[in-house]
């Protein structure tokens, strides 16, 4: 009897101690949840700075901090780091130009170290044959590039000297935790469909954006060079984005987003919501302030501007003064070898050429990484892009600060007559 009521007392002490255990790791897991609310709100009220300060040179650039414990845990083995950074030819083009930026590499981890033979110029990785199916670059965030810069503004903003910051994320393929399902993109079908609803923003022949050749087919926030007729708002949305046979398109974009946010997550837990920090921002402020409804307030797979590029490639190597990091991905199509090579200079001597299959998606910093696609390959190949250009954020700004000044000549008139 004595070693049964033992066993039953070891028994009920078990089960005491898991239920404590669980309630531990709610009471956890919600103050996680809190703070990540709390985080991200205040990078929303951090990022909001930039737009009320009506200076249009003081355009933001953030840049997501990875801390030195995942680093140490995740990526450390998946990792380049780089330091010495400079710029030179920059805004040489235009006010969005970024210029040429070089530095060194300081580390390269083991799962990538097989790439990088000795005196190398041209560095081939093929991304699907990555260990664990990644790769990082990243830099120290005592680095005194970054420092220096007004336009980068670190996320979060509070860190250690031993954290670092992230450049550029990549996956080998997308994968959901919701089991998203979509289907592969028929190049021929698809194409002929944009061709007849869209116009392609590329402008071949010409020196248009850096040499850029091929087709792009833009959905959603662009900026207008002229006012609305309301005379308040600079920017507009692209051409039949509401079109009735464009609805299975921006369907299949944002799908495909979505994974793209969930495959980064998996790496970095929590940095999709970060990417495009400032597209929250606008949209926070949009909403409050009555302005142009520019899309939902929190909907990372709805981001400001979306693009498919077939055929599309850059001629020459840039950065650019965009507002948030430039993510690309090649999803799944009919075409039969389909890929894309991208390109990253990392100084005159050293360039990273990025093999980029089916199901490959990654994320770059456009304004701290030197940068240009270099081939396509495969039957009217398709990849898809976003980020939140420095036009669209000073044409937003422009309008928010329009509609402002004409709220507070309305104000002063009503309090003069009444």
């Amino acid at each position: 009897m004595d070693k049964i009521s033992a066993e039953k007392q070891s028994r009920e002490a078990k089960k005491e101690r898991k239920e404590e255990a669980h309630v531990k790791f709610e009471a956890r897991r919600e103050q996680n949840r809190r703070r990540q609310v709390y985080e991200r709100r205040r990078c929303t009220r951090q990022m909001s700075s930039y737009v009320w300060e009506k200076d249009d040179r003081t355009t933001p650039h953030p840049l997501i901090v990875v801390k030195q414990w995942i680093f140490e845990h995740t990526l450390e083995d998946n990792s380049i780091i780089v330091e010495n950074f400079s710029r030179k030819n920059c805004g040489k083009r235009d006010h969005c130009d970024g210029g040429i930026v070089s530095y060194d590499i300081k580390f390269i981890g083991r799962n990538i170290m097989n790439y990088f033979g000795k005196g190398k110029m041209e560095v081939e990785i093929e991304v699907k044959g990555i260990p664990k199916g990644f790769f990082v670059v990243l830099c120290s965030v005592q680095e005194e590039f970054i420092s220096q810069d007004p336009h980068i503004s670190l996320l979060p903003h509070d860190c250690s000297e031993n954290d670092f910051i992230l450049l550029s994320v990549c996956a080998s393929n997308t994968t959901s935790i919701d089991h998203i399902s979509v289907n592969d993109w028929d190049n021929n079908a698809e194409f002929l469909r944009l061709c007849k609803t869209k116009t392609s923003t590329v402008k071949n022949g010409t020196n248009h954006h850096y040499g850029s050749f091929g087709y792009c087919f833009s959905f959603g926030l662009r900026n207008n060079y002229g006012l609305d007729t309301s005379g308040r708002y600079s920017y507009t949305s692209y051409a039949n984005d509401e079109d009735i046979e464009l609805q299975p398109v921006k369907q299949y974009l944002s799908k495909n987003l979505l994974l793209v946010y969930q495959t980064f997550d998996k790496i970095i837990a929590g940095i999709s919501g970060k990417l495009q920090d400032i597209g929250k921002t606008l949209k926070f402020l949009s909403n409050n302030h009555e302005m142009l409804d520019i899309g939902e307030n929190d909907s990372y797979a709805s981001p400001l501007t979306v693009h498919i590029n077939i055929n599309a490639g850059t001629q020459d190597l840039h950065c650019e003064k965009d507002v948030s990091y430039t993510i690309i991905h090649v999803p799944p199509q009919i075409s039969v070898e389909s890929y894309i090579i991208f390109q990253f200079q990392i100084n005159e001597y050293v360039a990273i050429n990025l093999k980029c299959d089916p199901g490959c998606c990654f994320a770059y910093t456009a304004y701290c990484m030197t940068h240009r696609q270099l081939g396509v390959h495969g039957d009217n190949c398709m990849n898809i892009s976003t980020y939140i250009g420095k036009r669209v954020f000073n044409s937003f700004k422009q309008s928010f600060w329009r509609k402002r000044e004409e709220d507070y000549v309305k104000v002063k008139s009503w309090m003069t007559f009444s």
